[in-house]
């Protein structure tokens, strides 16, 4: 969706919280509503999209004085460079990393959990990477 349409878009009870939409494409994209009662902070990371291999948004709340927890949510096309998606969702991982944070990710990755595949070993492995390094 074109992001001066998405601004216009309105859901009872929340604002519309972090948001990516594609420059070069008709649809696509990604957003986070929020609860309007909700204090949150807008955590920019359109730098590290890429059209169609990773699309993500974030936001943050802080939920006790020392504690934050950081919403993101992806989306990758099916037809777009799996390797690319794997980099990009890496180097936004560690951008995102702080100290006493903790992560929720969800979004549409278009990855075959099913079955045994180098795309499931791959996205595994990033996220078991990343999981060992926020936990140290």
């Amino acid at each position: 969706m074109e992001e001066h349409k998405l601004l216009l878009l309105t859901l009872s009870g929340y604002t519309l919280g972090s948001s990516f939409s594609p420059k070069h494409l008709q649809r696509g994209g990604v957003c986070i509503f929020v609860p309007k009662d909700l204090s949150f902070n807008n955590t920019d990371i359109s730098h590290t999209c890429r059209e169609m291999d990773l699309e993500i948004c974030a936001v943050e709340q802080e939920i006790e004085a020392s504690k934050r927890i950081v919403f993101k949510y992806i989306y990758r096309a099916p037809t777009g460079d799996f390797n690319q998606f794997i980099k990009k969702l890496d180097d936004t991982l560690k951008y995102l990393y702080k100290p006493k944070a903790e992560f929720l990710l969800c979004g549409e990755i278009n990855a075959d959990y099913l079955h045994d595949s180098s795309r499931k070993k791959y996205l595994s492995s990033l996220l078991t990477t990343c999981i060992t390094y926020l936990i140290q």
